[in-house]
């Protein structure tokens, strides 16, 4: 296997978990933090052993998904292009138009039409939804449907926030190209610590973490470098800065040094994650699956698009009634298990019966 093939491999291999991943975050809908900081570490019962899992893998582990998704964005974004000019650049933006904008519409309308569906049958919660809309403004679907403090703003199709995100920094890629382009490595640390310090401007569609990760992605591709090998490198300095970052997260919850510390573990977990994922596809230890792959998008899409993931607990909930620390964590690690299934389900589907409708809700992923 040559290098660039096994970075290939690795990016394809990544999706399906990533996916996955991201599910296991939404699984938990309000903070779990302030519930672990409660514990009484020692005398631990079930119900806290239960609440620490639900903590490291939802609100610690898999918060990387995003980024990796991000860091893979911005590498495949610029992926050999070896001249960047107007004519470039608005040939991506033609095709980011379909491949982005376009499912970006579609799959924050659609909730909204379910919602609309709902709420003629009389369902009283999805009216309530509809009368929001109707006095906030109907293209607040697509901007800041949900409103908290920044960056907690989201369009209606929670998930999508990163997709709205990511259009924006494609619209501002010349500049991320040059700025990589010359500055090269001192952009990157530059971004990193405004995305660590959080020292940025307050505007909902400039997101320092999306923008810091595309760039880190860029920096491989406008340079000709292969990622793969450049991380692979340093593997070593990964993996420890990655146990410090984890470490030091921990120690610090519950103060205000928090913060600081999950963005490094962020950006070294992220890291470390791709590195893993290659050396694992390098030694033949996963299997790469085309078809998984390919669905990855449309689980991130859906999950919350078509109310899967709120199927999937329901569901559950209404066959283990019991909530002791047992039941409640085989739930929740079944929940995203029933949830991806079911969207592979629809996906395996509508590429047999409607593949250019399909199609066009993936971006043709």
């Amino acid at each position: 296997m040559t290098k660039e093939e096994l970075q290939s491999k690795t990016i394809t291999w990544l999706r399906f978990p990533l996916a996955v991943a991201i599910v296991l975050v939404h699984t938990v809908d309000y903070d779990l933090r302030a519930v672990v900081l409660q514990i009484d570490y020692s005398n631990l019962s079930g119900m806290d052993i239960y609440n620490v899992i639900r903590f490291l893998v939802s609100d610690v582990f898999c918060r990387v998904a995003t980024s990796c998704f991000c860091i893979f964005s911005g590498f495949l974004f610029f992926y050999k292009n070896n001249v960047w000019n107007i004519n470039v650049y608005f040939e991506k933006i033609k095709r980011k138009t379909r491949t982005l904008a376009l499912p970006y519409v579609l799959w924050n309308i659609i909730p909204v039409a379910i919602t609309a569906l709902l709420a003629v049958m009389k369902f009283e919660d999805s009216m309530s939804d509809m009368n929001k809309l109707w006095e906030g403004g109907i293209l607040k679907i697509f901007w800041n449907y949900l409103e908290g403090n920044y960056p907690g703003i989201y369009p209606y199709n929670i998930p999508l926030w990163f997709l709205r995100d990511l259009i924006v920094i494609v619209f501002l890629s010349p500049l991320v190209y040059y700025l990589v382009k010359y500055l090269k490595w001192y952009c990157i640390f530059i971004l990193g610590f405004l995305f660590i310090t959080k020292f940025w401007f307050p505007i909902v569609f400039l997101n320092i973490r999306t923008l810091f990760f595309f760039s880190l992605g860029a920096f491989f591709s406008v340079h000709g470098k292969n990622m793969i090998v450049e991380l692979q490198k340093r593997k070593l300095f990964w993996f420890f800065s990655t146990l410090i970052a984890f470490s030091l997260l921990m120690y610090y919850n519950g103060t205000d040094k928090y913060g600081y510390f999950a963005d490094l573990f962020n950006i070294t977990g992220s890291i470390t994650t791709i590195i893993i994922a290659s050396i694992l596809v390098e030694h033949g230890r996963v299997s790469i699956n085309s078809f998984l792959a390919k669905t990855s998008f449309f689980i991130f899409a859906s999950h919350a698009g078509l109310s899967v993931l709120g199927f999937s607990k329901m569901s559950l909930n209404f066959i283990f009634v019991s909530n002791n620390a047992f039941i409640l964590t085989m739930k929740y690690f079944l929940v995203p298990v029933i949830c991806v299934s079911v969207c592979v389900g629809l996906y395996y589907i509508a590429q047999k019966i409607t593949p250019k409708l399909l199609g066009i809700l993936t971006g043709s992923r």
